[in-house]
C-alpha cells in the first residue's frame, strides 16, 4: 500500500467549518443572540443553517447548469455581463466585512492581553499577521485548515466541556421562553454572521466534487450550528440568563466559571482562549484573501500580491474609525443581513430569473 503524500484537491468544506467554528463563538454572536431571544437563542442555529444549506445549494446547482466556476461568473451569464463583476464586488464587500469583524477580535485580545491602553494602535497587528500569511495560495490556507481540524478542534471542543461540571441545566428551562423573544431579528443577522465562509463556496468547491463537497459541507455547517448552540447553552447554565446578558465574551466568562484550584487548571483555561484565537487568526486570512481576489475578479485582473497588500493596507483604518463599545452590536446586525442577502437571497434571485429566461447548461 503505497501511503499518499500529496493531495490532488484541498477538502475546502474543512476550511469553511473552522473558519465558521471561529466566529460562532464570538461576542459578535454568542452575546448579542443571548440579549435578544434569551434561551431561545439555542434553537435558532438550526433552521439559520439550514438556510445557509439552502442557499449553497442553489448556488451549486445554477453554477453546474451554467457549466460556470462560480456563481459570480454564472451571474453574467444568466443575466448582462456587467452582472459577473457586480456580483463579485458585492461579494468582496461582504468579505471585507468579515475581515474587519475578525481583525477587531485579534485586536480586541491583544489589547486586553498585553494590557496596553492604546487599542486602536494595537488593531494594526492583526491585518498585518492577516496580510502576510494572505499571501499564500488558497491551497496552502486550506491545508493549514485541515491541520486546524486534526490538532486544534478536537482538543478545543474537549477543553469546552470543562463547564459541565458547573452547569445547572434547570437555567435553561422553560425551555421555549415567550417572554425572551423581544429582537428575533437582531439574533437571526447575527447568526447568519458566522456563515459568511459559505458565501465562498461556488468559488473554492470544483463542479467535479460538488456532490461529495456538498454533503461533506451540510453536515459541518450543521456541526458548526450544534457547537454554537452548546456554547451558548453552557453560557446560560453556568452563568446564568441575567448575569449570561451582561457578559461581553459569553465564552470567556463560561470558562471561568471552572473552578481553578491549581496552576494546571488555570493554564488551561488560557489554552482554550488560545486555541480560539488559531480559529480567529485563519478566519481573517480567509477573508483577505478572498476580498482581494473578489476585487480583483471584479476588475478582470489576475490575483496579485498587490491586491491582497491594498486590502490588508485599508483594513487598519477601516478598524481605527469604528465605535468600540457598539462594534460588536451594530456593526454584526447590518453585517449579518447583508449576509442572508447574499448568501441565500441573491441566488434564489438569480435561479428564478435563470428558470424564466429558460437558461440551459
Amino acid at each position: 500500500m503505497k501511503w499518499k503524500l500529496q493531495e490532488k484537491e484541498v477538502h475546502y468544506p474543512i476550511l469553511l467549518f473552522v473558519v465558521t467554528l471561529g466566529i460562532s463563538i464570538t461576542r459578535g454572536v454568542q452575546t448579542t443572540v443571548l440579549a435578544a431571544v434569551g434561551r431561545n437563542g439555542v434553537w435558532l442555529f438550526f433552521p439559520c443553517m439550514l438556510a445557509v444549506v439552502f442557499g449553497t445549494w442553489i448556488s451549486l446547482k445554477i453554477v453546474t447548469r451554467m457549466k460556470s466556476t462560480s456563481i459570480m461568473l454564472a451571474g453574467g451569464e444568466i443575466g448582462p455581463k456587467l452582472l459577473a463583476p457586480a456580483s463579485y464586488f458585492l461579494h468582496g464587500l461582504l468579505f471585507l466585512g468579515g475581515a474587519g469583524y475578525t481583525l477587531m477580535l485579534i485586536g480586541d485580545f491583544f489589547s486586553r492581553t498585553l494590557l496596553y491602553g492604546d487599542q486602536r494602535l494595537l488593531m494594526s497587528i492583526g491585518p498585518i499577521i492577516a496580510g502576510l500569511m494572505a499571501l499564500f495560495p488558497m491551497e496552502t490556507i486550506g491545508r493549514y485548515a485541515h491541520l486546524l481540524m486534526l490538532f486544534i478542534v478536537p482538543p478545543f471542543l474537549l477543553l469546552s466541556l470543562l463547564p459541565l461540571s458547573n452547569a445547572k441545566w434547570s437555567y435553561m428551562l422553560p425551555i421555549v421562553d415567550k417572554s425572551d423573544w423581544t429582537d428575533p431579528l437582531t439574533a437571526v443577522a447575527v447568526i447568519m454572521l458566522m456563515f459568511i465562509p459559505a458565501a465562498a463556496s461556488t468559488m473554492l468547491i470544483t463542479r467535479s466534487a460538488q456532490k461529495p463537497s456538498f454533503v461533506s459541507l451540510a453536515v459541518l455547517m450543521t456541526g458548526a450550528s450544534f457547537i454554537a448552540g452548546l456554547m451558548l447553552a453552557l453560557g446560560i447554565t453556568t452563568l446564568g440568563l441575567p448575569a449570561g446578558k451582561t457578559v461581553s465574551f459569553l465564552a470567556n466568562g463560561t470558562y471561568s466559571t471552572v473552578r481553578l484550584e491549581n496552576f494546571f487548571l488555570e493554564r488551561v483555561v488560557f489554552l482554550i482562549v488560545l486555541l480560539w484565537e488559531y480559529l480567529i487568526v485563519l478566519g481573517a486570512v480567509f477573508f483577505v484573501r478572498s476580498t482581494a481576489f473578489c476585487f480583483a475578479q471584479m476588475l478582470g485582473l489576475r490575483l496579485s500580491p498587490y491586491f491582497v497588500i491594498a486590502v490588508a493596507a485599508a483594513l487598519p483604518f477601516m478598524l481605527m474609525k469604528a465605535n468600540m463599545p457598539f462594534f460588536f452590536f451594530k456593526y454584526s446586525y447590518w453585517l449579518g443581513c447583508y449576509a442572508f442577502g447574499i448568501i441565500v437571497l441573491f441566488p434564489l434571485c438569480l435561479y428564478v430569473w435563470m428558470t424564466m429566461r429558460g437558461k440551459r447548461g
